[in-house]
């Protein structure tokens, strides 16, 4: 009898660990994640996270989110994320400049603001240099599909963006100079573009 509401609390649980995973296993690409509630969006960005190694806390739902939806931890370091499933429109800077606010009040690491939608030209360049992530609904849909083939390897949503260009970045290796064998992030872009960030996001 004692033990009946530690056993409902595990089975509750175990039910929500099952949804999830479905949830990210049953997507098929764009427009699925458009298609789906603001809250199983909330929910599925959450087990994209996990699946990478990530401690998630979600402190959005039904309730006032305090201008992000979920916490991350790794590492020691801070995480917050804020989704936003649109089904048409870009995120125009004016959420950014909010939601890096809200950031820097939490005193974390990273913002990473993640949408359906695009992001503006704008909201791209007041991004650019600070230590926000900005991961439209191209770069979700591909971050699912690697991880539904079960990829456990940074990917390209946790990748940061450019520096200089606002583009995507991929992990490579010095093969010259004094950091010589040491990982860094790179343009995608490069040899068009020379941006650099290192290994824990900070711009170069």
């Amino acid at each position: 009898m004692f033990a009946l509401p530690f056993v409902v609390v595990a089975g509750v649980a175990a039910i929500n660990a099952w949804y999830r995973r479905r949830l990210l296993n049953t997507q098929s690409g764009f427009e699925s994640l458009r298609a789906m509630s603001w809250q199983d969006f909330e929910r599925l960005v959450g087990e994209a996270y996990r699946r990478q190694g990530y401690a998630v806390e979600e402190v959005g739902g039904s309730a006032p989110d305090g201008g992000f939806d979920l916490v991350l931890h790794r590492q020691g370091g801070k995480f917050v994320v804020q989704c936003k499933r649109w089904r048409s429109a870009q995120v125009d800077v004016t959420l950014i400049r909010e939601f890096f606010g809200v950031m820097v009040a939490e005193n974390a690491a990273r913002g990473i603001f993640v949408s359906t939608s695009r992001f503006s030209p704008d909201a791209v360049e007041f991004a650019r240099g600070k230590p926000l992530d900005l991961v439209d609904g191209a770069r979700l849909a591909d971050l699912i599909k690697g991880l539904q083939r079960g990829a456990t390897s940074p990917t390209e949503a946790t990748a940061p963006t450019c520096p200089k260009c606002g583009g995507g970045m991929a992990r490579r290796v010095a093969r010259r100079g004094s950091s010589v064998g040491h990982e860094f992030w790179g343009c995608k872009r490069y040899p068009q573009c020379s941006g650099t960030r290192d290994t824990e996001m900070g711009a170069s």
